[in-house]
């Protein structure tokens, strides 16, 4: 009986302790979204462009505001690049319904993998315009993007500073903020 208990005990206790442990990786990625936002993000010259097939927007335009997404290092930018058809929803929404909003997409490919990446960009067409980040120059230079790939979406006023962190794609209640915030935005430009 009294192993029983024990190893009850034992199971209740790493409960709270992963409990605990949850909620202060909260906290952190708490501070590290507030210490995001507000911040400017800087886009350093030798990103490489990439024109889409579809002309969604021209580059040189100075935007309104800018949607961004970054697929660092560390994710599968082949797969990335090769599931981009997701984002249409956004591009079409802001084609039609808001004017001057840009939607640069980065990829960062890892060392290992750079030639493969570049080459697989080569043999496809993509449909949207992408940025491609050859040295890690856009992680360098933005320190303060959040480590936590599901804050690598984000918007950002014509200022280049960030107002949203979340990607709008992936969450109802986000995609309305996204929307909300382009539309104001957008008219507020036109004043």
């Amino acid at each position: 009986m009294k192993t029983l208990i024990h190893g009850m005990v034992s199971i209740v206790m790493s409960g709270i302790i992963f409990v605990l442990m949850q909620s202060c990786g909260k906290i952190q990625v708490s501070r590290d979204v507030r210490k995001f936002v507000g911040t400017e993000i800087v886009f350093p010259s030798e990103l490489q462009y990439i024109h889409g097939t579809n002309n969604y927007y021209n580059p040189k335009d100075t935007p309104v505001a800018s949607v961004v997404y970054w697929f660092d290092e560390n994710e599968c930018n082949i797969c990335k690049l090769s599931n981009l058809g997701i984002t249409r929803k956004l591009f079409d929404f802001c084609r039609d319904s808001v004017s001057s909003v840009n939607i640069r997409i980065v990829f960062t490919p890892s060392f290992e993998k750079k030639d493969l990446f570049l080459e697989f960009i080569e043999n496809s067409e993509s449909e949207f315009p992408i940025y491609v980040d050859r040295n890690n120059s856009f992680g360098t230079t933005n320190p303060t993007i959040p480590k936590i790939r599901s804050f690598h979406a984000f918007l950002l006023d014509n200022q280049n500073r960030v107002i949203l962190v979340g990607d709008p794609l992936m969450n109802e209640k986000m995609w309305s903020l996204y929307i909300t915030a382009l539309k104001t935005i957008s008219s507020n430009s036109k004043k």
